[in-house]
């Protein structure tokens, strides 16, 4: 792939726009109609799009076919060390490299940093090598056959949407030691989190994120990495939702120009998803110049749905 021309306007800041920019993609949206059929019409010839100064895309087809330049493939990652199981559940205080990701760990380094009147989400999770530990308990041993079995025959499979959802279905099966349920509410308990009243709900919520690793978008990221699937280790961080009257994401340099100088800032209604999960519509969006403060506004807000929710998340 080498660019993506949408019908619908996107949100800068949204997962798929950051992916795009990422990968040096053209990601760009096509108001007009017309334009948009002319384009479609062009499959199979050789287009040169460029953008100009002034933002605006412009494409002319070209005579001479010549190979699309696409971006360079990145480096494969290093392979990780496989991660030793330690306990089940981990209060944040115990967060460290080799038992949670970035995203946990940004959660202690927020909390150790940050003065006391800005309030940072108690936390706790479910350490790297738990699913590992869990996946090899004599209980689940037909399970951790199958997952072997669909892994090795995802390479063979030219389509493997079937395959990633039996593998996300044959997970979602695992049956968890007695030992967990316990562990897990007293790190919750430890962290002055609420458990959930039963644990089934928590536990389909821990098996759904380790099957996360066999969603679509996942997969394919992996491969075209280069890296390995087994080289990838699933943690899981609870939090509780705060209950947003609005969510918005900062950009400290211009993601369109790459202006230092200026910051670009989107704003919805609610939780964040609706924003990062580029929901139908636009939000509220605007560039500032760091100095000066002076704010232009890029977008009015045109999404038509606000997201709402309190208990815990699991990601």
């Amino acid at each position: 792939m080498t660019a993506v021309i949408a019908p619908d306007v996107t949100d800068i800041v949204s997962h798929v726009a950051v992916r795009a920019r990422n990968a040096r993609l053209l990601f760009a949206t096509c108001y007009d109609s017309p334009t948009l059929a002319r384009l479609k019409l062009l499959h199979g010839h050789q287009l040169e799009v460029r953008v100009t100064l002034s933002g605006d895309v412009a494409f002319k087809e070209i005579a001479k076919a010549a190979p699309a330049s696409r971006p360079k493939a990145p480096s494969a990652p290093a392979a990780a060390a496989r991660p030793q199981f330690t306990k089940f559940a981990i209060t944040s205080e115990e967060f460290g490299g080799l038992l949670v990701g970035a995203k946990s760990l940004n959660q202690k380094l927020l909390r150790e940093n940050l003065p006391d009147w800005i309030r940072v989400p108690e936390s706790a999770a479910i350490p790297f090598g738990v699913f590992e530990e869990v996946l090899n308990w004599k209980e689940n041993k037909s399970i951790l056959e199958r997952c072997r079995q669909l892994s090795r025959s995802l390479e063979q499979n030219a389509s493997p949407t079937k395959t990633l959802e039996e593998l996300r279905s044959t997970i979602n099966q695992l049956q968890a030691p007695d030992a967990m349920a316990q562990a897990f509410a007293q790190a919750l308990k430890a962290s002055h989190l609420t458990p959930p009243q039963c644990w089934d709900d928590a536990w389909n919520r821990i098996r759904r994120v380790w099957a996360s690793k066999w969603n679509e978008r996942a997969y394919f990221s992996r491969r075209t990495m280069g890296m390995a699937h087994e080289h990838l280790f699933m943690a899981v961080l609870i939090q509780p939702m705060v209950p947003a009257e609005y969510a918005f994401v900062i950009h400290t340099a211009n993601p369109i120009t790459g202006e230092r100088g200026e910051l670009l800032a989107e704003i919805v209604l609610g939780l964040g998803e609706a924003l990062v999960g580029n929901y139908a519509g636009r939000a509220l969006s605007f560039v500032a110049d760091k100095q000066s403060r002076r704010h232009r506004l890029l977008s009015y807000p045109s999404k038509s749905i606000g997201l709402y929710g309190n208990g815990l998340i699991f990601r």
